[in-house]
């Protein structure tokens, strides 16, 4: 008897966009397909501001999607035109994009095999660290391709020559060293050669604290490359991740376009005394984790926080003022809890949005009209102290003026304190939300950011 097998896809992934061009709506909704599957995007938000509650609602017109996170091959676009812009619904079908994706696979895994091949009969080692970079590339993107697979339900059959820990040990032997930050700086650049980057400021693996080491070695990054000023400019992106070695620190660079692909990366050994003086531990590792551990996700529910200049790697400084967005994909509700970890200021507040009376002063209301779009809910001032600024959203589908975390009003701050302990903030918010019939319904979204004094 013959028979056949047949994959099991999973369901098909949708999104949606908006943009007053068709062009710019289906770019929209591609990012934001790439941000259902895997994961943040960076967006460029442009709104009118208003100060009150009963002006006509800040919905962002013009909304640009800056980079995806992973390559979308194989979606379909649906395009309306609305009463004020262009609506676009991006499906990705598994069995139509399965196929695309296996090819890249493909792709990638016979370029890591060709450099595999390379290195056996290389003796230079200039030559060999040229190799490994651009098999670390094609591995990055492979496993890009390879998560989307595993999302899309399309069983992975093809596998490397070489494992990523083999890559990363031969990494490790041929990464030059150095005793100058700007030395190490000016080799990142030589070796990723692209204009019109922009340059994120260098995060401590597992952080995104803006240390002191990382403003000073951004600007030396920015220097080396034809860098611009803002992400909205930018036709590349270089994300460096830095983290502790024995004799100093690892300096990982990576290059990659608006389309999420990694381009080059660049690996340095920047000894101990290059760096002296400069901080480059975060203070608020243990808090940024159980931030980011304790997050509440939902597979149909989701609420996003940015800020008008993205969302990865910012730095603030005095007399700056950030601009706040929220996006979510269903009507609902959210407030927020604001996290001051500061030099001689730690406490948790919550972010009053309306001059009214009780709870209602701090929850936001998202009506049908408003789903997948950016909101603005306010521009902030940056002012002392200085230190780590984090904004926490918890939205929900049923009203939650119940909900809401107990406070004090500080007449000192003239914030709503919920707690002078953070890591309590933290939990308190959360807790009052993990209600049983709130499970189904809620989601959560955290942002991060550092400030210093000009």
């Amino acid at each position: 008897m013959l028979s056949s097998l047949s994959e099991s896809y999973s369901e098909v992934i949708t999104a949606e966009g908006y943009g007053e061009t068709e062009a710019e709506a289906r770019g929209n909704a591609a990012a934001e397909l790439s941000f259902v599957i895997y994961s943040d995007i960076r967006s460029a938000l442009h709104t009118d501001i208003s100060n009150d509650p009963s002006a006509p609602k800040q919905i962002v017109t013009k909304q640009i999607d800056i980079t995806s996170a992973i390559p979308v091959y194989g979606a379909s676009y649906t395009i309306e035109k609305t009463d004020r812009d262009f609506h676009v619904t991006a499906e990705l079908r598994p069995e139509k994009a399965i196929p695309i994706y296996r090819v890249e696979l493909e792709q990638s895994v016979n370029q890591i095999n060709k450099i595999n091949k390379l290195l056996y009969g290389e003796r230079s080692s200039s030559v060999k660290y040229s190799l490994v970079m651009s098999a670390l590339s094609n591995y990055e993107n492979m496993l890009k391709v390879r998560a989307v697979l595993n999302v899309l339900g399309g069983p992975v059959k093809r596998y490397t020559d070489v494992t990523l820990e083999q890559l990363k040990q031969l990494k490790q032997e041929l990464t030059e060293k150095s005793d100058s930050m700007s030395h190490v700086a000016e080799l990142i650049a030589s070796e990723l050669k692209r204009s019109r980057v922009y340059v994120y400021y260098p995060m401590f693996t597992g952080s995104e604290e803006v240390t002191q080491f990382s403003a000073v070695f951004r600007e030396m990054l920015a220097k080396g490359f034809k860098s611009v000023g803002s992400v909205f400019d930018a036709d590349y992106f270089l994300e460096t991740i830095y983290t502790d070695a024995q004799d100093g620190i690892y300096v990982s660079a990576t290059l990659f376009d608006k389309k999420g692909i990694t381009l080059g990366k660049s690996v340095k050994l920047l000894e101990a005394k290059a760096h002296k003086g400069l901080n480059t531990k975060p203070k608020s590792l243990s808090f940024e984790r159980l931030l980011k551990l304790g997050l509440v996700q939902s597979s149909d529910f989701k609420v996003r926080l940015a800020t008008n200049n993205g969302k990865k790697a910012m730095l603030y400084r005095s007399g700056d003022s950030v601009e706040l967005f929220v996006k979510m994909n269903k009507p609902g509700y959210f407030f927020m809890v604001g996290h001051v970890y500061k030099d001689g200021q730690l406490f948790s507040y919550l972010v009053d949005f309306y001059n009214t009376k009780g709870n209602r002063k701090f929850i936001r209301k998202v009506d049908v009209d408003e789903i997948n779009r950016w909101i603005s809910i306010g521009e902030f001032d940056i002012v002392p102290q200085f230190g780590l600024e984090t904004f926490q959203i918890i939205a929900v589908m049923k009203d939650p003026v119940d909900m809401i975390p107990s406070y004090v009003f500080d007449t000192d701050t003239e914030l709503y304190i919920v707690s002078k302990d953070i890591k309590e903030g933290v939990t308190k918010s959360r807790a009052l939300k993990l209600r049983p019939e709130n499970l189904n319904a809620s989601a959560e979204d955290v942002l991060i950011f550092s400030t210093i004094e000009k």
